[in-house]
């Protein structure tokens, strides 16, 4: 009769075959879905990893990536860049720095107390220099009366020129009576007509409507908050069709602004 122990053996072969074909069998059908069988068992060995489908596939998108400086440049952008920033290393080396002077001079800097104190009275001959800005203005006057317009117009702009120095406390004031940017007339054909500015005359149902115009263009340093004054000036004004205002003071630092500093 035989033995226990010789009874064991047989059946724990039988289970370590059974457990090793359930295995392989596992192994192939995933193996099936990502690759060739056969081309796996081919390329067998160490460099089976590297040359299989999903490491292919991922080696592929890491040299695509790997000179990027970000997902939104690729390589040349990023050359270009770094070019840019070799020439603009190489353009600083050389200047000439002893030849450099500091643009403000801070010694002219006034006290703390000094500049709360100080009082402007809308007269740019009066009121100390800073705070203003550069502005450029262009105005369309209406052409109402054609036999008079040059002298009517020429005493609108200097009524204007006054009250930006001598209210406005604006300096550097210049005008100059631009021609038509359509076909350089004196006289601006306006792509439709528009009424003008102000209030309506006693006995006045509707405003005149206008057809042509006399462009203007304003250049002046005004402080910050006089803006809003001219504005409410010209919207009030009968003898203006449209008006248009441009700051062109980006930093106070710059030279030929309006800084005391600068002096």
């Amino acid at each position: 009769m035989e033995t226990p122990g010789a009874l064991r053996k047989p059946m724990q072969l039988q289970r370590r075959v059974a457990l090793s074909a359930l295995v392989l069998a596992s192994a192939t059908a995933v193996l099936s879905r990502t690759t060739d069988l056969a081309s796996v068992f081919t390329f067998a060995g160490p460099a089976a990893a590297s040359q299989s489908g999903v490491l292919a596939a991922s080696s592929q998108k890491a040299s695509l990536l790997t000179r990027r400086a970000t997902e939104y440049y690729n390589n040349a952008d990023r050359e270009r860049l770094a070019r840019q920033r070799r020439e603009k290393r190489i353009e600083v080396r050389s200047r000439d720095w002893k030849a450099h002077k500091p643009i403000l001079d801070m010694s002219k800097l006034p006290s703390v107390e000094d500049i709360y104190d100080r009082t402007y009275s809308g007269d740019a001959d009066k009121d100390p220099i800073g705070g203003r800005k550069r502005y450029t203005m262009f105005v369309l006057f209406k052409n109402a009366d054609e036999a008079a317009q040059g002298q009517r117009l020429k005493q609108v702009i200097l009524e204007y020129m006054y009250f930006f120095k001598k209210e406005m406390s604006c300096r550097y004031i210049k005008a100059f009576p631009r021609k038509s940017p359509i076909d350089g007339n004196k006289v601006t054909a306006l792509e439709y007509e528009m009424k003008e500015y102000g209030l309506l005359s006693r006995g006045q149902k509707s405003k005149n409507k206008y057809s042509t115009a006399t462009l203007v263009e304003f250049q002046f340093m005004a402080p910050i908050n006089a803006v809003s004054y001219i504005r409410a000036k010209m919207f009030g004004d009968s003898n203006i069709l449209r008006f248009q205002v441009f700051c062109n003071t980006m930093a106070v630092q710059h030279t030929g602004e309006d800084n005391e500093l600068l002096l």
